[in-house]
């Protein structure tokens, strides 16, 4: 993975800390990893699972609420099949705030309330076979108990400059695959080979990096399989050129920008809801 430096060294002490807990048979520390969409939760969760030796398993949130009444028995069913595990079980639950949000939150029903309430009871103290890794975009939605529940607080922010160049780099290397480079080990991806042009320096990996600043690891991942199915659209020799990147990260760049403009006014819209049930609740209250 490629993550910002001070990221990548708190995961490796979270993993560097996990082994020991695992081969003594210790409680495991419970984590929480939030931040935007796309930045490698999910990805940092699988390889901390594999790095000590965990089973990995993984839910989300928004798999709870269909389940209805059955939801708390479900999630029973889900913490005893994990407590049975002889290797142990890292649980990964995506979106968490879907489902242990705020008890006190407008959106809980009487069925939510029950379901948190049965993670609580189960989380309450913590386990030598299962560890919690939860990631959440609104951690703050999440409630107070079980915020409690958590020792490790990670933030997943977007990538910088120089991780941007470096996943660009890696994913040109994983869809595009310079010719020139092919082995044989390779010739099962015989395929994906292009040939490169000179123009695709490091000056136009520069320029990409410009273009798409702001952008998570996933979009990067998105933006070179965009170029990839511009090059392989073409007919004649299979070519990728400095323009071919320029112009995808262009069109990825406006893209990214009328997604953030329509994810602000979601929020504003949000706000504006909240915000009116609190003036009615204040007006009849009064």
């Amino acid at each position: 993975m490629i993550l910002e430096p001070d990221l990548g060294e708190r995961m490796m002490q979270i993993s560097a800390s996990t082994a020991p807990t695992k081969r003594r048979g210790a409680p495991f520390r419970n984590v929480l990893l939030w931040g935007q969409p796309g930045t490698g939760k999910t990805m940092a969760a699988e390889r901390l699972a594999s790095r000590v030796g965990l089973d990995f398993a993984m839910m989300s949130g928004g798999d709870v609420l269909p389940l209805g009444k059955s939801a708390v028995t479900e999630l029973h069913q889900l913490f005893n099949w994990a407590e049975r595990s002889a290797s142990g079980v890292l649980l990964f639950i995506d979106e968490a705030e879907a489902f242990l949000r705020n008890r006190n939150s407008s959106q809980m029903t009487e069925q939510m309330r029950s379901t948190l309430n049965a993670f609580l009871a189960r989380t309450g103290t913590q386990s030598s076979k299962l560890m919690l890794v939860l990631a959440s975009n609104r951690q703050d939605d999440l409630d107070d108990a079980v915020l409690d529940r958590l020792d490790e607080l990670v933030e997943f922010q977007l990538p910088g400059p120089q991780q941007r160049k470096q996943i660009i780099r890696m994913y040109l290397d994983k869809y595009l695959p310079d010719a020139k480079t092919k082995t044989w080990k390779d010739w099962r991806r015989r395929h994906q080979f292009v040939r490169r042009a000179s123009d695709l320096s490091d000056d136009a990996l520069d320029t990409a990096v410009q273009l798409t600043q702001g952008c998570s690891g996933r979009e990067l991942a998105k933006f070179i399989t965009a170029v990839q199915a511009q090059v392989f659209g073409r007919e004649g020799e299979i070519i990728v050129t400095a323009q071919d990147l320029r112009h995808v990260a262009e069109r990825k760049r406006q893209e990214h920008h009328q997604k953030v403009h329509n994810w602000g006014a979601e929020k504003e819209t949000a706000r504006s809801v909240v915000s009116g049930k609190r003036s009615r609740a204040a007006t009849l209250t009064g």
